[in-house]
């Protein structure tokens, strides 16, 4: 009886796990070879055809649930080590190491931290590095660490366990393959021969004394700091013993030189110059000049609340008359110098107005005899 091998494949997607049944079976009734007929025999090319096809097909499943496997795995992680010398580490060599953890998007994975004292290792410096996502979806999430071994041998980083939810919501912990490190010792291999410490250094003192020099060294700086320090003295003295020179006494009224000065400033034409903020100085040291000289207050020394402070305690009606003119110029002349500010040639002229105006009102009368001549009287006035 001629009988055909024919496979039947079932896969049950589990997350996995993957079982796969084959099974032969007869032509003739369909009952499964081995259940009393004494098991099968390759008997011809087709046969050996469809034991072929059916490899083929068993191995592309294969390949097939194993990606189906892999693709299902939530996290991947691993240590890795960046760079490894030639001669292999030593003790007390810093090692950069890397815990390189891979999962969905959708997990939310904690890497934790090391601690300084990390088994046969001392941690020096670590960092979380922002996460990095891969052409395949998944996400790269690495802690690099410095790290440095105090013993030698074969040393095996100690248990570590990243924490991770799912989509779920669900908690899970993943455990790292322990990695390897293989430190060498610095001492030559077989070198057991003991040797004396080394001799302790010693100073040569023969040489020349050296205390004269620093001896001599002091005095100079002290007789050096004498000879400035008098100098200095004599200067002084000679300074203050010098007579002041006094310039020549303006015997002019403060009015009569606030109007010269403002008649300055209109000739001079500043503002035609673009130089609004020497003309608004020009001013308001005009003005101050000219508060001092008639109220006697130190209005080049003070600011402009202090110059209206002092204004307005004075008991004059003609200082309250001014005030608010005298603070819009002041304000307006600090706008100019402090704030920048861009004045038009109307505001600077009508400055000038300002101030001759201010002048005007609180000037006082000086006119004590009249400067009318009488006429001289004729014998008809006498008769």
């Amino acid at each position: 009886m001629k009988r055909k091998i024919t496979s039947a494949i079932s896969l049950i997607r589990k997350p996995k796990v993957a079982v796969i049944t084959y099974a032969c079976h007869s032509r003739e009734g369909g009952n499964p070879e081995g259940r009393g007929g004494g098991g099968f025999r390759l008997g011809g090319r087709n046969d050996i055809f469809h034991m072929i096809t059916g490899l083929i097909g068993l191995f592309a499943l294969l390949v097939f649930t194993g990606g189906y496997t892999l693709a299902q795995v939530p996290v991947s992680i691993e240590w890795e080590v960046y760079t490894t010398p030639e001669a292999g580490w030593a003790i007390g060599d810093p090692i950069t190491l890397s815990l390189v953890v891979i999962s969905l998007p959708e997990i939310d994975v904690s890497v934790p931290q090391l601690p300084s004292e990390w088994g046969p290792f001392e941690v020096r410096e670590q960092a979380l590095l922002e996460p990095i996502p891969n052409d395949d979806g998944t996400v790269t999430v690495i802690r690099e660490a410095t790290i440095i071994p105090w013993s030698t041998g074969e040393l095996e980083t100690p248990p570590t366990a990243i924490h991770y939810r799912d989509s779920n919501d669900e908690m899970h912990e993943e455990h790292v393959t322990a990695l390897s490190i293989t430190v060498g010792s610095i001492l030559t291999e077989g070198d057991v021969e003991k040797r004396d410490l080394k001799p302790q250094a010693s100073l040569d003192l023969a040489g020349p004394a050296i205390w004269p020099w620093i001896l001599g060294g002091i005095v100079a700086v002290i007789v050096l700091a004498v000879a400035l320090w008098w100098l200095w003295r004599s200067w002084r003295n000679r300074e203050v013993s010098k007579p002041e020179f006094i310039g020549p006494v303006d015997d002019r009224f403060p009015e009569e030189i606030a109007y010269d000065e403002l008649d300055r400033v209109v000739e001079i034409n500043l503002p035609g110059k673009g130089e609004f903020k020497r003309h608004y100085e020009m001013v308001t040291d005009c003005m101050r000049t000219y508060l001092e000289g008639i109220y006697k207050i130190p209005a080049m020394e003070q600011t402009t609340t202090e110059i209206m402070t002092s204004v307005q305690k004075l008991s004059e009606p003609q200082s309250n008359e001014i005030a608010p003119s005298l603070r819009s110029l002041l304000e307006e002349a600090d706008l100019v110098k402090f704030a920048k500010f861009n004045p038009t040639i109307d505001n600077a002229g009508n400055a000038v107005s300002d101030a001759r105006r201010m002048v005007d009102i609180t000037k006082p009368d000086r006119t004590t005899v009249s400067d009318e001549i009488p006429e001289p009287i004729t014998r008809q006035d006498m008769e």
